[in-house]
């Protein structure tokens, strides 16, 4: 029975200290970047946007966590929230559908994140759905992209920039651990 509890209390303490050396190798990367909505887009009919290629940094973001591309494990896509940053008033009401899309070097582009059916509610900004898909591939690239397809239910009569602030969890093994 000694030997029961023993082995019982050795695995609690290793679980216990496999997580505390979990939480040392996770950290989160933010990334941001605009999209440009022009005020001649027509009501219903899918559009495209492109981000301009996003730099990753993810070497230096990685060397500051002690690790490497080579030793980063997982990368999930935590947060994305879209915010109107002009026109000052402007709100989210013109947006039927958003689905943004992630490309980098020469891996199939894939879905990140996506709203649909958004409601006319004022909101300046909204936090969109996000998939369960390891982006590891993508993210330690030099660079990526984020393609839109949108659909609109109103008539813009300005521009609207919207910017993606995105929030990565990575899970990487680090240095001499």
């Amino acid at each position: 029975m000694r030997l029961f509890l023993a082995t019982i209390s050795l695995l609690a303490i290793f679980s216990s200290s496999c997580k505390k050396a979990d939480s040392f190798t996770q950290f989160y990367m933010y990334y941001y970047t605009d999209f440009v909505v022009q005020s001649t887009v027509g009501i219903n009919l899918p559009f495209n946007l492109y981000s301009p290629n996003i730099t990753s940094n993810s070497e230096s973001t990685f060397e500051n966590n002690d690790t490497r591309k080579d030793k980063v494990e997982e990368i999930y896509l935590e947060t994305l929230i879209l915010t109107v940053n002009s026109p000052a008033n402007g709100n989210l009401n013109f947006l039927k559908s958003l689905h943004l899309y992630l490309s980098a070097g020469s891996l199939p582009e894939i879905e990140v994140a996506w709203i649909d059916d958004h409601t006319d509610d004022g909101a300046q900004s909204i936090l969109l759905n996000t998939s369960d898909v390891n982006l590891r591939d993508y993210i330690v690239e030099d660079s990526f992209q984020i393609r839109s397809e949108t659909k609109t239910d109103q008539v813009i009569l300005s521009d609207y920039v919207l910017a993606a602030n995105m929030k990565f969890w990575v899970d990487a093994k680090v240095l001499g651990i």
